[in-house]
């Protein structure tokens, strides 16, 4: 039996470390391998949507495809506001009936999340110009 650190271990006793190191390498390996083929995988993923956009802004050649091309951004945001507004209108409109003052109604129909969402609306659509000018 061997001598380690001063105590005598039993070989069978050496194996199962080893066994256990061994299978935390293998472990390890393979966590490195997931990790290298995640980011390869978010690379090319990154590069096929930079190619998306790219490509988007290209025009066809065929006027009724490029017309509806540039209408889709802009009509489904329309139909988005409607519906969105529609969904706050209607959730006012419950909360009065309910008995909600005017105040209380709007406050809870004007949420954190609202804010957020608009915002992000305006920054797309207002922004979105200001980029485009400054880019060449």
């Amino acid at each position: 039996m061997p001598i380690i650190g001063g105590s005598i271990v039993p070989v069978s006793d050496m194996q199962d470390k080893a066994l256990e190191f061994e299978k935390l390498r293998g472990a390890q390996r393979m966590s490195e391998i997931g990790a290298g083929a995640d980011a390869a995988w978010n690379v090319e993923a990154i590069e096929t949507l930079r190619e998306a956009v790219r490509t988007q802004g290209e025009k066809t050649g065929v006027r009724w495809a490029d017309a509806l091309s540039c209408s889709v951004r802009p009509v489904i945001t329309y139909w988005f506001m409607a519906l969105y507004c529609a969904a706050k209108t209607a959730a006012f409109a419950a909360a009065v009936t309910a008995g909600a003052g005017w105040g209380t109604a709007i406050l809870h129909a004007w949420t954190e999340a609202d804010q957020a969402l608009w915002a992000g609306v305006l920054n797309f659509w207002f922004l979105g110009r200001v980029v485009d000018r400054v880019r060449p």
